[in-house]
């Protein structure tokens, strides 16, 4: 991967202390030693926007990723491809993920791979088992009492013949004496996305059965189009081009401003939408198509890849993530934009319901399940993805999210207008600023 892709997608960072010439890539080190001021309003903005901190921005006032990590956005590019033929487009895409795939593993005994039973980990080990026939390799399941997908990566494990490891979590790995929560967050310095505590469990087998890498699924929605609804937003939108990135983010926001003010203290917040929109005035594709997944790339997909890669690195391991190859991504970026998200019917301009229109219209990840079809069977192909099923709903019935909240970040305990899943969100922010509270300079107060 080129280094200005890593940089964009926080598998390469550097930061620097506000006032400092020197820079260092070990934030969490470098706040502990030194103490901070206070916690970042971008920070913590981000965190309740995109679940991570954006850009530039950290979680502590005065320490930000380097300047020269500005204006990577820059680095996609959309609509410049000379590739029209599907079946071309195929064969160049099934070559360059193979590619990926060698350049990760070449110098290898045993390969690791996080298998959910989805399109994308399933698709990887059908191609390194195609690769590489006699080589070892292990697949790691993870799920939760009660609602797992267990039933498909046995499929996948035993058609290609993996020797297959599953493990499932409750309560106590999340919320008991014993959870790597906290220790997680030390070591990202930012609080958690709540799939870094299952990915860090598959790891840990991972190092304890020495796999030398660990390969993951993410970044092939990111690329390839896995996410229908989000893309057919461009059909609902009647305003100016050059602002439909608010529009974007009004839809795509995990807290709205409304929640987020009658929980954190004012000083706390800070306006996203002019945080984001630098990356948008001259970079953005001229069509609107594009402009989701240039929005996604931009500023999701590193949020999704500091998960994994924390939790990789909490192990020991390097980066796995093969649907982030840097001419993958050129060359995907580049193809018309039906190649991604396939529509089977016309679009009228504007469709209010887009959401409906995508559910009974749309197929998401077309030209991937076609590179799938040489490996893989309908039945995982074409199978409607869930997601990670972290049972936060049950765990709020179990009073997980009950807690006493800072009050110099937050301004009442009272989660009531939270669904469990931003509980979850405001919990692990608590945690975050327990773990990192005692090296605050000053307490701060409310608002």
């Amino acid at each position: 991967m080129r280094l200005e892709h890593r940089r964009l997608f926080g598998l390469e960072n550097e930061f620097y202390k506000v006032g400092l010439e020197s820079s260092f890539s070990d934030l969490s080190r470098a706040v502990c030693e030194s103490g901070f001021d206070d916690f970042s309003p971008e920070g913590v903005t981000s965190f309740l926007s995109f679940r991570y901190p954006i850009l530039h921005h950290t979680m502590f006032a005065g320490f930000k990723r380097s300047d020269e990590y500005r204006g990577l956005e820059s680095t996609l590019s959309f609509g410049q491809g000379r590739y029209t033929n599907m079946q071309q487009a195929k064969v160049i895409a099934e070559f360059l993920l193979l590619q990926a795939i060698e350049k990760k593993v070449a110098n290898t005994r045993r390969i690791g791979i996080a298998l959910s039973g989805g399109l994308d980990s399933s698709l990887i080990v059908a191609m390194c088992r195609a690769l590489y026939p006699h080589r070892e390799i292990y697949t790691y399941s993870i799920g939760f009492y009660g609602d797992d997908e267990f039933k498909y990566a046995r499929k996948v494990a035993k058609k290609f013949a993996t020797k297959h490891y599953e493990k499932t979590l409750g309560y106590k790995e999340f919320f008991g004496d014993d959870s790597w929560l906290k220790a997680l967050i030390k070591q990202k310095a930012a609080p958690l996305h709540p799939n870094e505590l299952p990915l860090a469990y598959a790891q840990a087998q991972a190092r304890k059965d020495c796999c030398d890498v660990v390969l993951c699924g993410e970044g092939a929605d990111d690329v390839f189009g896995g996410y229908s609804h989000n893309l057919m937003l461009y059909a609902s939108y009647v305003g100016e081009p050059q602002k439909f990135y608010a529009y974007i983010l009004e839809h795509y926001r995990y807290f709205s401003y409304s929640t987020m003010r009658s929980l954190i203290h004012d000083k706390y917040i800070a306006d996203d939408t002019a945080m984001i929109a630098p990356i948008f005035r001259s970079n953005a594709p001229k069509d609107l198509r594009d402009y989701m997944l240039y929005f996604i790339q931009a500023l999701h997909t590193r949020g999704l890849i500091e998960r994994g890669a924390n939790a990789l690195r909490f192990y020991g391991f390097n980066d796995g993530f093969v649907f982030l190859d840097s001419s993958l991504i050129d060359f995907v970026n580049n193809l018309p934009f039906s190649y991604k998200l396939h529509t089977k019917a016309p679009v009228q301009i504007p469709i209010k319901d887009y959401k409906s229109f995508s559910d009974t219209h749309c197929e998401s990840k077309f030209l991937l399940k076609k590179i799938a079809k040489s490996y893989l069977p309908s039945s995982i192909i074409t199978r409607e993805k869930k997601g990670f099923p972290v049972p936060f709903a049950l765990w709020d019935k179990q009073k997980a999210f009950d807690i006493q909240v800072d009050s110099s970040v937050f301004k009442s305990d009272d989660l009531s207008c939270c669904n469990a899943w931003e509980k979850f969100m405001i919990y692990n922010l608590n945690a975050f600023v327990e773990v990192f509270g005692v090296y605050r300079r000053q307490t701060g107060g409310g608002g």
